[in-house]
């Protein structure tokens, strides 16, 4: 039946990528369930003909992970290969909520920094407890300012650190130096990362993963040597992690999951996942605290939406529209292009090989899907992501889980030069497409940009004050003016003075109030504001 299944929909899904070459492919919802088919339906046969007994566990090594000639190789390459593929979106324009935390950090001082993000008792609509991303952008703001290139550059660099530590990770998780090193690769070049790294807004999700990862690896050297310094790291970074962002409370069960692949240290490694807990439910105690409520987006009606729990959504999300995103992380809202959608149909022809030739350990296989599994219980409610991809950014965490299976299965292939094909290919799609979601990213920010800039021409020439309407959330599934328009404006047109002038529609009552308003519309042809209503002088 998984072969029927894993045949037809996959079958599916490549008769619609070569009907690309004749028509126009279409961002509907049945792309992405034919991805979801073809992924669980392959995720599950890996597991039926996996093989129940890995190779023994070598000891480990001190000087393994970061030492040793081809340990520096594999750190270089993961880290130029994350570099150079965002290096087109460094010059990138802010975009979206990026101008809010840009003027909160050009507001605050220091000391009201602090304040604000970890002990004034909130009393405002202050939805998050993110202490570490807040410190983070203020003290960006004062090394960057306005210039987007630094601001860009930071997140990559961080976004490279963290593939590094994928690798690092899968060195003490007893994967092989050449798996390991694809394993840090797919992380680097996995296309659902183009949000959170290009896109400042979404650096709570960089941080939140970077602790992580350092407390799962603090753990595996606390079990293997028992040093008192890496429990202290563990803690540490277990706290800053959930400081960072909340998606981070499923670390003591992300421990849980490294168990398949330490089974000798399974309790010890039981304890240390105790310990991370309770340094997550005193963190969560205190945030429930300091933003008095459960915090969290909102919405319409402002209520949290992860209270608004749905059984079916929940499953939904969880077992079939997630897996689908993460074996296609494409941004359909532009088709892609014809080598990208050879190389998409060259993955799924590689899936099929990796079926026939690989039989790699089930217990890590389940261990590696049981990470993507809780490491997207956090952001659930999150996870019903639509074809444009918009809000991939949840995703970054739950890829950890996702190349680790994609390493497993690697290192259960005894035909090496097959296997070194298989891996090369999937490193092509996912670089294609990385680039496809990239340079839809640039397209809006720069579209939001002459939007800013034109309004803040309209501005210093007329005195006359604005009322924009009809801004998009998103725009080739990019966000990119609902939020942040104002302070968009201030910086774009460099008079923050003409910009207090400008209000966001429909209708605010201090814009109403004003007897010479003009008011400017969304125009979706044109991608420009266009003035509808002006009123006399």
């Amino acid at each position: 039946m998984l072969l029927l299944v894993f045949a037809v929909a996959g079958a599916t899904l490549f008769t619609r990528l070569v009907s690309g070459f004749f028509f126009p492919l279409q961002p509907r919802r049945a792309l992405l369930n034919a991805s979801s088919f073809t992924f669980v339906s392959f995720a599950l046969l890996t597991v039926l003909y996996g093989r129940s007994g890995g190779p023994a566990e070598s000891p480990p090594k001190p000087n393994d992970f970061t030492r040793g000639s081809f340990a520096v190789f594999s750190l270089c390459v993961i880290w130029a290969v994350a570099v150079i593929a965002y290096l087109p979106s460094l010059a990138d324009p802010f975009l979206f909520d990026d101008y809010t935390h840009l003027s909160h950090s050009a507001r605050q001082s220091w000391s009201e920094m602090l304040a604000n993000s970890f002990f004034v008792h909130s009393t405002s609509r202050e939805f998050f407890f993110r202490p570490i991303g807040y410190m983070s952008y203020w003290l960006d703001y004062h090394w960057a300012g306005y210039e987007p290139f630094r601001w860009h550059l930071w997140n990559v660099l961080v976004h490279a650190t963290n593939s590094i530590l994928v690798y690092v990770l899968g060195r003490q998780l007893h994967l092989s130096r050449m798996v390991s090193l694809f394993v840090g690769l797919v992380f680097a070049v996995h296309a659902s990362h183009a949000e959170v790294t290009g896109w400042m807004a979404a650096r709570f999700d960089l941080l939140a993963f970077l602790f992580s990862l350092l407390a799962l690896i603090a753990l595996n050297q606390f079990v293997d040597y028992r040093r008192p310094v890496w429990f202290v790291v563990m803690v540490l970074a277990t706290l800053l992690a959930v400081l960072s962002k909340e998606a981070a409370f499923c670390l003591p069960l992300m421990a849980l999951c490294l168990i398949p692949f330490r089974r000798p240290a399974a309790r010890s490694i039981l304890k240390q996942a105790a310990t991370m807990a309770a340094v997550c439910a005193i963190v969560f105690l205190y945030r429930g605290w300091f933003l008095g409520r459960v915090g969290g987006y909102q919405t319409e009606n402002g209520t949290p939406t992860i209270l608004n729990f749905r059984l079916l959504g929940t499953l939904n999300a969880l077992l079939f529209r997630l897996w689908g995103l993460l074996l296609f992380p494409l941004n359909w809202s532009v088709p892609p292009g014809t080598w990208l959608t050879v190389a998409s149909l060259l993955m799924l022809m590689a899936a099929a090989l990796f079926l026939a030739v690989a039989r790699a350990d089930r217990t890590r296989l389940l261990a590696s899907l049981g990470l993507i599994l809780t490491a997207a219980l956090p952001v659930e409610h999150l996870l019903l992501i639509g074809p444009d991809f918009a809000g991939g950014r949840v995703l970054y965490l739950p890829t950890l889980g996702l190349a680790l299976f994609w390493g497993v299965l690697l290192q259960g292939c005894d035909k090496s030069r097959l296997a070194i094909v298989l891996g090369a290919g999937l490193l092509v799609f996912q670089w294609g497409a990385l680039q496809h979601n990239l340079r839809l990213r640039t397209e809006t920010a720069h579209l939001s940009q002459r939007v800013c800039v034109a309004i803040g021409e309209e501005l210093r020439r007329d005195a006359r004050p604005i009322l924009a309407e009809g801004l998009p959330k998103t725009w080739k599934g990019v966000y990119s003016l609902s939020n942040g328009f104002v302070p968009c404006v201030a910086i774009q047109s460099g008079t923050p003075e003409a910009a207090a002038r400008l209000y966001v529609g429909p209708d605010p009552a201090a814009a109403v109030a004003q007897p010479t308003l003009r008011i400017f519309s969304w125009n979706a042809a044109t991608q420009t504001l266009v003035e509808t209503r002006p009123q006399s002088r």
